[in-house]
């Protein structure tokens, strides 16, 4: 792994997060550069000019070597290491602008960070990369994953996550980006941590739903009990190892999303039982829940693979089919009874 030059896709409070942290690292240890690349150009200026990520991380300045660009090209041809913290249903789009040839991709090592399912295909982010770059050999690619809100690791609130992949990568990732407040385990379950964290997101939703109807610390263990047995018997049948789920990247990121005064997820579950529809919190509200758009990707690969989710089935009738929060609570403890499986 080459990594002088450093960038970080996509300007979101996560990749934000990990610039800034990146960028101080390698300017205390003079190792190399970062760069910080923001698909829309106006907004790039703007971050230039104020040095600051006014709309996903106000209050928290850039270093003076982090450098700002919106030329991906550019990025991608000065960098031996590139992170990506493009939401999910946006990837295509950003990263099909490169060639994905193999002589450009000989060097370069590609980590995501971002959590979800594209919603058109069922693929993992694992998988949407290998289509849109077949020459990445799985090598090069990791996963890093885990409860780590960007509010509180810009704030160096001791974190600990995961970073998953084969071959050295991983170790090589888990010793660059781990310091005094931020560690990171490694892995080899890739799609088990994508897995995890996508699926934590929808039931963070429901979470956020029982607390917005004022539900207690009962209905919230439920919730992320069973919310626990659905992803672990998803991401099995997807081809994931169960212990994986037991980690960082399924229990720990599971509690902190349903628990945090931080999680979009959540907050989206809140006002949806304040009576909001997705329509108007979509439209009202500049962040992104990921288990929106996830929901209706797990409920067709639950189809697919056969596997029970009772609860994230629930959640996608509210988002999509108008279902009353209410009535989708009553549904769910109206189930047959039966064995508790996990």
């Amino acid at each position: 792994m080459n990594a002088r030059t450093v960038t970080i896709v996509g300007a979101g409070s996560w990749g934000t997060t990990l610039a800034i942290r990146l960028a101080r690292r390698t300017a205390k240890l003079r190792t190399g550069r970062v760069i910080l690349y923001e698909f829309f150009p106006d907004v790039a200026r703007e971050m230039k000019h104020r040095r600051t990520n006014r709309l996903f991380l106000p209050g928290f300045r850039f270093p003076r070597s982090l450098e700002i660009s919106n030329n991906l090209k550019d990025c991608f041809r000065q960098s031996g290491l590139l992170f990506n913290a493009v939401p999910t249903q946006f990837i295509r789009n950003v990263w099909s602008t490169l060639d994905p040839g193999a002589d450009l991709w000989q060097d370069q090592c590609l980590v995501n960070v971002s959590k979800g399912i594209e919603i058109k295909t069922g693929r993992t982010i694992s998988q949407l990369f290998r289509e849109l770059i077949p020459s990445l050999d799985q090598t090069r690619y990791a996963v890093l994953s885990g409860p780590s809100h960007a509010e509180e690791v810009i704030r160096d609130i001791p974190t600990a996550a995961v970073v998953a992949g084969s071959g050295t990568l991983p170790k090589q990732i888990q010793q660059f980006v781990s310091d005094r407040t931020f560690r990171l385990y490694t892995n080899e379950d890739v799609i088990g941590v994508e897995m995890g964290g996508a699926l934590k997101n929808c039931i963070a939703i429901a979470a956020g739903i029982c607390v917005g109807l004022g539900f207690g610390d009962n209905t919230l263990a439920a919730i992320l009990t069973r919310g626990l047995a659905e992803i672990t018997r998803l991401g099995v049948a997807c081809g994931a190892r169960r212990d994986t789920f037991a980690g960082l990247a399924g229990l720990g990121d599971l509690v902190v999303t349903c628990a945090s005064r931080h999680s979009r997820n959540r907050r989206f579950g809140e006002l949806l039982a304040g009576g909001r529809s997705r329509q108007w919190i979509e439209k009202n509200h500049r962040f992104v829940a990921e288990g929106v758009a996830t929901s209706t990707a797990a409920v067709r690969l639950a189809r697919r693979e056969r596997v029970e989710i009772p609860i994230i089935e629930e959640v996608h009738r509210i988002l999509y089919r108008r279902k009353s929060v209410r009535r989708a609570v009553e549904s769910l403890l109206a189930r047959p009874f039966r064995m508790e499986r996990v």
